[in-house]
């Protein structure tokens, strides 16, 4: 392809195709939006389809992606081509979303390796569409018809840390397209489910309109992210307090079914501290209702988890309770206070951050 088409067509794309591949969690995936704003705000009337590619297809966090208000369409290949068979079902399945959706821009977010900058350049001979990707080492330039810097460069740029917080790395090959994140944060729309859910919330645990609600989700549950779950003992102690310094009521359960366990035990810790009543909804909550249901909350309480990054997406006050230091994890905006809290000792950054997220939506 020569590169005044390509230039051409990246400057008023119609249907881009954004090539994603990463674990399947909720804040994973939902991290993108920002990008997929960005993408609306430089190309308005251009439709948004992502392809995910994963080796675990059917993952919960389709469902909330897949009904995403800034997607056009969302696509899932499975990843996995340990034999021949995998691997033909895996071109066949690039070409059947390369035929529904028929691009005119492909954008490559992944800032390495050579699988998905394959099938960028695969989809450009097949369908002459424009392609975008990262220029991650010498040589793989050559699979695109433009390509950004390095992400260690775009970070270098723009005097950002390193390691590069999650959300902005989408920015590194959006900066070929002249595309800047200027602060844009991730977001998430309810849908009818999550509307519905939200609005019988109250009436189905007989809450009056004035009564404020406090969630907190310890989350953390497999067994590859156990290390990032906050102490319970840290969790007790700041539900504790906001419950007896501003009376909101408290919600819990609202992780996956697994970690009911984990919000059991959380609870015997926070019954040694206050007496208030408890709403327990035991992971029992599907996906979208949840959306809704974060969305009511007056303030929001987690560990680095799914929720935690919902709530960001739909600005409900967040505070992110932190067992580990993990800036890429960390989102910096004026609803949300990610604190380092691992010891009991440490709960007066807690209830600091606390009082400021309230103070602060009283403001507004």
């Amino acid at each position: 392809m020569n590169e005044n088409k390509s230039m051409q067509k990246t400057s008023a794309p119609s249907r881009i195709l954004m090539l994603k591949s990463h674990s399947a969690g909720i804040g994973d995936i939902l991290r993108s939006s920002a990008a997929w704003r960005a993408l609306k705000i430089g190309y308005p009337t251009a439709e948004l389809h992502l392809v995910f590619f994963t080796a675990h297809p059917g993952y919960a966090s389709e469902k909330l992606i897949r009904s995403h208000h800034l997607l056009n369409g969302f696509h899932v290949i499975d990843k996995r081509t340990d034999s021949l068979a995998q691997v033909f079902r895996f071109w066949r399945e690039v070409n059947a979303v390369c035929d529904a959706v028929h691009p005119d821009l492909v954008i490559d977010f992944e800032s390495g390796g050579l699988r998905l900058a394959l099938v960028s350049r695969w989809i450009s001979l097949r369908n002459g569409a424009a392609t975008v990707g990262v220029n991650a080492f010498p040589g793989r330039s050559l699979f695109y018809g433009k390509s950004s810097a390095s992400m260690h460069q775009y970070a270098n740029a723009r005097n950002l840390p390193l390691p590069i917080e999650y959300t902005e790395r989408d920015f590194t090959v959006l900066s070929a397209l002249g595309i800047e994140r200027n602060g844009i944060p991730i977001e998430l729309e309810e849908t009818a489910e999550s509307t519905n859910y939200r609005r019988n919330f109250r009436s189905q645990f007989g809450l009056a309109d004035d009564v404020k609600l406090l969630g907190m989700n310890i989350g953390c549950g497999t067994p590859d992210a156990v290390l990032r779950r906050p102490s319970l003992a840290v969790m007790a102690g700041i539900g504790a307090y906001v419950q007896k310094k501003y009376g909101y009521q408290l919600v819990i359960g609202l992780g996956a079914p697994f970690e009911s366990e984990v919000d059991k035990e959380f609870l015997g810790k926070y019954r040694e501290l206050c007496d208030a009543p408890v709403i327990d909804l035991e992971g029992k909550v599907a996906l979208l209702s949840l959306v809704g249901l974060i969305g009511t909350f007056d303030l929001f309480i987690s560990g680095d988890s799914g929720p935690y990054h919902i709530a960001v997406a739909v600005k409900t006050p967040t505070l992110a309770v932190f067992n580990e230091d993990c800036p890429p994890a960390i989102h910096t905006h004026p609803w949300v206070r990610c604190i380092l809290a691992n010891q009991e000792d440490h709960i007066g950054r807690l209830t600091q951050a606390v009082d400021e997220l309230l103070a602060a939506k009283q403001i507004r």
